[in-house]
Formats: C-alpha cells, sequence, structure tokens
C-alpha cells in the first residue's frame, strides 16, 4: 500500500507521484516513503495523479510487480520502535506496467486509498488494545513483586490508581475496535467509527506503556524489563494509517456534515 511520499503524508490528495499513460501502458515516475514491507511485498498498490489540476479527482491506483524495471526499494533504517517490520523508500523511474494493471478507472484512486484506510485502521485500534493490555499486565505484575515503605507498591493509592486507569482504557478501547469491526463485518464500514477505534485506542495503549513505565521506575528505563520497547512500538500506532490529528478531522466532519 503505497501512499505517503517523503514530502506528503497526510494531505493524500496532493501526491507528487505521477502516472502518464502512453497507449496501452501506464509510466509511473516519483517516490513514496514509509512503506510497510516495501522491499518484501510481490505486488505494490501504488496511489499517483495522473493530473494534478484535478487534485484527488486524478488519483490513480496502480499495482506494480515486484522486479519490475526502473522500481527500487530502499530499506529505512533507525526507527524509534518497531524495528522487525521493514520499511523502506520506493524509487519509481519510469516504471511501465499494462494500463490493465490500474484498479477501477482513472481517477478512483483517492476513493479506493481513504475505503482501504477505513478498515486497516482497525487492525492497528486491535494492535493498540495488545500494547495496553501487555503494558497493564506487566505493571500489575512488578508492582506485587516491587516493595517499598514495607509492603509491595500494589498497596499504594498512587499505584492503584494508575493500574485502574489503564484498565478502563484497555477495556473502553476494545468495545471500540469491537465495534468499528463488527460494522465491517456487517458490510457497514464507517469512517468515523474506525477513526474512533484507532485514535482512542492508540492514544490509551500510549499513555498506558509511558504508565507502566512509571510504575516500574527506573527499571522501566532499561531493556531488562519490556515497558520502554511497549512506547517505543506503539507511539507508531499513533501516526501510520492516518496520524490522529487527521482521525480527529474525520470524526469532526462526521459530526458537522
Amino acid at each position: 500500500f503505497a501512499l505517503s511520499e517523503p514530502d506528503n503524508g497526510s494531505d493524500a490528495a496532493a501526491l507528487r507521484t505521477r502516472a502518464r499513460i502512453e497507449g496501452d501502458e501506464i509510466v509511473l515516475d516519483g517516490s513514496k516513503m514509509w512503506i510497510s514491507n516495501g522491499a518484501e511485498a510481490e505486488w505494490v498498490v501504488v496511489f499517483a495523479t495522473a493530473d494534478p489540476s484535478a487534485g484527488h479527482r486524478g488519483v490513480v491506483a496502480v499495482v506494480v510487480e515486484r522486479g519490475t524495471h526502473g522500481l527500487q526499494a530502499q530499506p529505512i533504517h533507525g526507527k524509534l520502535g518497531q524495528r522487525c517490520a521493514p520499511t523502506s523508500e520506493l524509487v519509481f523511474d519510469g516504471v511501465r506496467v499494462p494500463r490493465d494493471n490500474v484498479l477501477g478507472e482513472v481517477g478512483d484512486g483517492f476513493s479506493l486509498a481513504m475505503r482501504t484506510l477505513d478498515r486497516t485502521r482497525i487492525p492497528v485500534a486491535a494492535g493498540s488494545v495488545g500494547v495496553a493490555r501487555r503494558a497493564l499486565d506487566e505493571a500489575v505484575r512488578y508492582a506485587k513483586e516491587r516493595h517499598a515503605f514495607g509492603s509491595p507498591i500494589n498497596r499504594l493509592q498512587a499505584i492503584q490508581f494508575k493500574l485502574a486507569d489503564m484498565a478502563i482504557t484497555v477495556e473502553t478501547s476494545r468495545w471500540a475496535t469491537w465495534r468499528a469491526a463488527w460494522l465491517v463485518d456487517q458490510g457497514r464500514p464507517d469512517a468515523a467509527a474506525s477513526a474512533i477505534a484507532k485514535c482512542y485506542a492508540s492514544d490509551a495503549a500510549f499513555a498506558a506503556a509511558n504508565e507502566a513505565l512509571h510504575v516500574h521506575g527506573g527499571y522501566g528505563y532499561v531493556d531488562e524489563y519490556p515497558v520502554a520497547k511497549l512506547l517505543r512500538d506503539v507511539k507508531l500506532n499513533q501516526i501510520y494509517e492516518g496520524t490522529n490529528e487527521v482521525m480527529r478531522l474525520v470524526i469532526a466532519r462526521s459530526l458537522v456534515r
């Protein structure tokens, strides 16, 4: 799923990657950034503009096979988290594919991308629920083992409130995620429901991981315990598949339209 570009992320209609129609072929020029499994995928769906003056109505979705002449993948290193998940920059230099590789019609690309994101934001929410639950489990376990002032720290009200708040967000995030997934299963995908689940669950997971780190104190800051990794990994959930700022725009527009 190749949508983001080096100079363009949230403004998905302002693509710079060009798609030229030459006879029975589509020619692609440009680059894509932050593409998950970009160097590993057998097929890439590339979103490009066939007519920049048309804005989102000029966007086209094109299927490109790995190994096609002119396509290069450059792995991205040095990420804060999710380092086990390969991420690449894709460069298209005169990449030619049959015109039949276009999904839908020219101009359908933006709609296809948005409808895809309405679904893929739900797994991001689900993953966030998992991180929040792991953070809570680790915090509960450590709070039983760690002693201060003559008793386990889970006897301290300050710690108990942290654990309670984490439990609240785990349950509410799960229900928001289930609802968004259920709507898709019913054939009623809802952009706002997906945005709510993704935004709320990822914010909650980052907050839970941060609180778990605080419960661990100094030990939370080193690799001996997993909570620092949870914090680093889940930060991306607030960014990809649409930043949480964009999610709030999606939600707000559903209320005022």
